[in-house]
């Protein structure tokens, strides 16, 4: 695949037909749409956001990340000249961004387990880059396939699944996607995973907790993956799988 772009060319990023309209209905019917490159050719589809280590401030954070989505990615809509500045952690909630998530945070202020380490190391395969800093938003759009934040799937508030398969089948921007990954686990199963995105089962490949799903549709021009969450023991060699498909 190419090169990845840079920050100050995602700040000053044309925004499509499509997302726009996808932003407007999310906008009047409160829901979560995602963050990332909105542009970009890579759909990566997780399971749910994670929780802040600090409770107090939970709220807060859920409101900036999730519930504030819809309408923050209006005004980057309305002011695609903006400078975006750096947020770095969620101490400085206020200027998140879901455009550049966090803009400058290093990747060492997380876990190596953490998902975003895993989808940053899963970037650096396809682009053949490295950084010591997050920049796997530049050229993936990631969304959530459960908008109620936990921090582990067993304790996780499930409710809004369904609405949210609805909400990404039926969206003429997340359907557009020609490459989807679906880090999400059983929260999909092979026939969903069909029925959402019009493409049909190919072949699993990949050892016991390291496997992924192919799906293509039948102009096989569309490649959808289905895996594990991308987090704790998620191997290089599984990443590295993913990203040999789509190369």
């Amino acid at each position: 695949m190419n090169n990845s772009s840079n920050f100050f060319n995602m700040e000053n990023i044309e925004y499509s037909k499509l997302f726009i309209e996808t932003v407007q209905n999310a906008f009047h019917t409160n829901t979560f749409v995602g963050f990332g490159n909105p542009e970009s050719k890579i759909l990566l589809i997780g399971k749910e956001p994670s929780k802040s280590p600090r409770e107090e401030d939970q709220t807060k954070i859920y409101e900036k990340t999730v519930l504030n989505n819809a309408k923050d990615w209006l005004y980057n809509i309305d002011n695609s000249d903006i400078a975006i500045p750096d947020c770095k952690d969620d101490l400085n909630i206020s200027l998140f961004n879901p455009l550049i998530p966090f803009k400058g945070m290093m990747l060492c202020q997380q876990k190596v387990g953490h998902t975003w380490r895993k989808y940053q190391k899963l970037h650096d395969y396809l682009f053949n880059a490295s950084s010591e800093y997050y920049n796997f938003h530049e050229d993936f759009f990631i969304s959530e396939l459960n908008d109620k934040p936990s921090n582990t799937s067993k304790d996780a508030n499930k409710e809004s699944i369904p609405s949210r398969i609805s909400f990404i089948k039926h969206s003429a921007y997340f359907q557009n996607f020609k490459i989807v990954i679906l880090a999400c686990g059983p929260y999909l199963n092979t026939t969903l995973v069909e029925e959402i995105f019009g493409v049909n089962f190919v072949e699993q490949k990949g050892i016991p907790r390291q496997r992924y799903k192919i799906f293509r549709n039948v102009d096989s021009n569309k490649l959808v993956i289905h895996t594990r969450q991308l987090s704790m023991d998620a191997s290089n060699a599984l990443l590295a799988g993913i990203a040999e498909e789509i190369f």
